[in-house]
């Protein structure tokens, strides 16, 4: 069993559609993190993308 102070991040980035690709910890957690999907909108084109368009930072 997982003591309290264990953050499994399976329950909050489902492992079928992101790829956890570092932790680090520090004063502070860092998760960087990669898409798995073939295709997604671009929140600032709106268009239909097959490749790399771009990265951004979010804070939880």
């Amino acid at each position: 069993m997982d003591s309290p102070n264990t953050l499994i991040l399976e329950h909050y980035f489902p492992s079928d559609v992101l790829k956890i690709t570092e932790v680090i910890e520090t004063d502070k957690i860092i998760i960087h993190m990669k898409s798995l999907s073939r295709t997604c909108v671009c929140p600032r084109c709106h268009q239909t993308l097959k490749h790399y368009h771009g990265t951004y930072t979010r804070k939880v």
